[in-house]
């Protein structure tokens, strides 16, 4: 009954403290994929040290009018940038330019996360991603877990991303910038070190530390390399 004494129906007699608001379920991003690992990448905003390389590939200068490619790599909790050119993108490359980078970087994260290329994921079944066997083997030889990220959904790997991004404007020669053509790719080659050991060494915007000095610090929570590449890669030099 309420003050005027008529009758009231279905009203919640339970303490107010226990009438907690509609809760929605799932968020749509999540739900786009059954890879919880994948999710949680998406959405970790503050990095443990030890845990995520993002990679992605941009397409690099032509020299003597052969395409080239760049691997760029960004290792979450440090912002340390790995930069390698190389030919082509085949999965021989991909795996040799892992070990380059995680011998470059000092040990190997628990996730490495990139999209979805052919060469990482073969296909998906009812929104899995299945793996390629090799990438499989690969990780399963440095102790580290390759995974993807929601397709279509780039800032889920955004380091990479962006070190894609700055990679090309500072070392393609375009219109813009003026760069002079490279006439060898060991020049290619010695251009890209250069420029990871530069980045490396500034004061990153988002930390305000120094990249190769917070490496030395997440250098001791990466995993131990195993002292041989896998046996189908190719190393680059």
């Amino acid at each position: 009954m309420d003050s005027a004494g008529n009758p009231v129906r279905n009203r919640d007699r339970r303490p107010a403290l226990l009438r907690l608001p509609y809760l929605p379920r799932t968020p749509p991003r999540a739900l786009r994929t059954t890879d919880s690992i994948t999710t949680q990448a998406s959405s970790e905003k503050i990095p443990e040290p030890g845990r995520w390389l993002q990679f992605d590939w941009g397409e690099g200068p032509r020299i003597t009018g052969r395409r080239t490619w760049l691997f760029c790599a960004w290792l979450s909790w440090s912002r340390f940038r790995v930069v390698i050119p190389v030919w082509d993108c085949t999965l021989g490359t991909l795996v040799a330019c892992l070990d380059t980078t995680l011998r470059r970087i000092g040990g190997a994260p628990t996730y490495v996360l990139t999209d979805n290329a052919k060469t990482v994921t073969v296909e998906h079944i009812a929104g899995i991603p299945v793996r390629h066997p090799q990438m499989v083997a690969a990780g399963r030889h440095y102790g580290c877990q390759v995974v993807s990220c929601v397709p279509y959904d780039p800032e889920s790997k955004g380091g990479a991303e962006a070190t894609v991004r700055i990679a090309k404007g500072d070392l393609v020669p375009t219109a813009a910038n003026l760069l002079p053509a490279y006439d060898s790719f060991a020049e290619l080659a010695d251009a890209c070190l250069t420029w990871c050991d530069a980045v490396n060494s500034r004061r990153h915007r988002a930390t305000g530390q120094i990249p190769a000095s917070r490496l030395d610090v997440e250098r001791t929570t990466l995993h131990v390399l195993p002292v041989e590449p896998p046996r189908s890669s190719s190393v680059p030099s």
